[in-house]
């Protein structure tokens, strides 16, 4: 299911802006485009990639390392994907950055183009050290989410014309409309709920969930009509799992089925891997490269919650004792640090084992509440973890506006157990920096 369609983004910085295609900025000699997850970055990229031709040459932030084929020719622009997953974290985002200006450096100056989530990028810091490899001042541009119109054309374009009225109404009685204004988070919902069934989850835990379990029950039974009976859907959503928790604590690139194949970016299955484990690579949970026998995650945010999942399952593993992980094992895989933050490629997976495992949850809401409020769901935390993830958002970062968060991912706060203090927050006569970002965020919420 592929989501095509022309999208808009607006000039962060110049007040008034009007959206505008991202092909109107072709002249900028360095842009950035920031987004929420799933929001279409990859796909407006690949786009303005494809548009440019010979004179552009597009790398996810993995291949950024491999300069040489790009440096044996001139191009107009280099599109460079994904600044998050080439960043050390919260604590530090300089080293990462500063090798790729290096990079950019090397290369001979070419005009490039940077994306990145919007939660992730540092605002003056990065602007002045991109600056230092362009001529000319940065531009950064935020990819516009899905207008009502634009949701109206995709559902009617997957949905029977009946059904897609329907389906808005009951996404929004139940909280889950802003998804919507997301491609994945659309996609995500309609292959979780399109089919027909009654009841719908009311949390994104659930509707991941559905998703997940739609795209592998497809794939099986497409293999069921040629092949007869296959795979469990729960045992091949649990090989997803361990393959996407590989992947993004070992920070590879992707997966291939044989071993030999392998090398430091393109993970191979371990010896005794399960015939399950070869056989997710080939459902809608992946996507084939060009490369013959290389796959990577159909959707990152779909693998960071995959992988949350696995992980925490594996902790709570009581009925197979080889089987089962210490938590602080986990913490200290996604961390690496006690008590500390997630590095950002590993925050939205931090956020999903935060939801799957409450034993980890208050170690990660006090190290990085940032990303726990903008990549899991804090639908199933208890008041008092809610409370918390409130206060820590005040405290953690005050320049943090709250336009930053997916609209859907902070609506659990506004809950009628949450209300004392919501309302404590909007009340509060403190006027500093912190205290308005915490009461946007509350507003954002209600």
């Amino acid at each position: 299911m592929k989501f095509r369609l022309p999208r808009t983004v607006t000039e962060v910085g110049n007040e008034g802006a009007a959206p505008r295609p991202l092909s109107d900025f072709r002249s900028e000699a360095a842009l950035v485009l920031i987004g929420d997850p799933g929001a279409g970055k990859t796909t407006e990229f690949l786009r303005e990639a494809e548009a440019l031709g010979s004179d552009a040459a597009y790398l996810p932030a993995y291949d950024f390392g491999r300069f040489s084929e790009i440096a044996r020719r001139e191009t107009r622009a280099l599109f460079v994907d994904g600044l998050d997953e080439m960043r050390a974290g919260p604590g530090d985002p300089r080293p990462p950055l500063d090798a790729f200006v290096a990079g950019i450096a090397r290369l001979g100056f070419p005009s490039f183009r940077v994306s990145c989530r919007a939660v992730d990028w540092f605002g003056r810091i990065d602007r002045a050290r991109l600056e230092s490899v362009s001529p000319t001042a940065l531009t950064v541009v935020r990819l516009d989410a899905l207008s009502d119109e634009d949701i109206e054309r995709l559902l009617r374009e997957h949905l029977p014309p009946e059904g897609a009225g329907g389906f808005r109404r009951k996404a929004r009685e139940i909280g889950l409309f802003e998804m919507l204004r997301n491609p994945q988070g659309l996609e995500v919902l309609v292959r979780a709920f399109a089919s027909g069934e009654d009841e719908w989850p009311a949390s994104r835990r659930d509707a991941f969930e559905r998703a997940c379990r739609q795209l592998v029950e497809e794939w099986n039974d497409e293999r069921l009509e040629v092949n007869g009976p296959g795979f469990p859907p729960a045992r091949l959503l649990e090989a997803a799992g361990e393959w996407s928790a590989r992947l993004l604590l070992g920070g590879a690139a992707g997966c291939v089925r044989r071993r030999k194949d392998a090398d430091a970016n393109w993970v191979a299955p371990p010896a005794e891997a399960e015939p399950a484990s070869r056989a997710v690579l080939g459902t809608r949970l992946f996507a084939a490269t060009s490369v013959e026998g290389r796959f990577v995650p159909a959707h990152r945010q779909v693998a960071e919650f995959l992988a949350g999942r696995y992980l925490a399952g594996r902790v709570e593993d009581s009925g197979n004792d080889d089987a089962r992980l210490p938590v602080g094992r986990v913490l200290s895989w996604i961390t690496a640090a006690a008590g500390g933050a997630a590095p950002t490629p590993l925050r939205g997976l931090a956020a999903w084992f935060a939801v799957f495992c409450p034993e980890a949850r208050a170690a990660l809401l006090r190290a990085d509440p940032v990303a726990m409020a903008a990549y899991g769901d804090t639908a199933d935390y208890s008041t008092e973890e809610k409370r918390l993830l409130l206060r820590r958002l005040r405290d953690e970062r005050p320049e943090f506006g709250p336009h930053r968060f997916p609209a859907e991912t902070l609506r659990p706060l506004a809950v009628p157990p949450m209300a004392a203090s919501l309302r404590e927050v909007l009340e509060s006569p403190d006027r500093g920096d912190a205290a308005q970002v915490a009461a946007g965020i509350a507003l954002r919420a209600l």
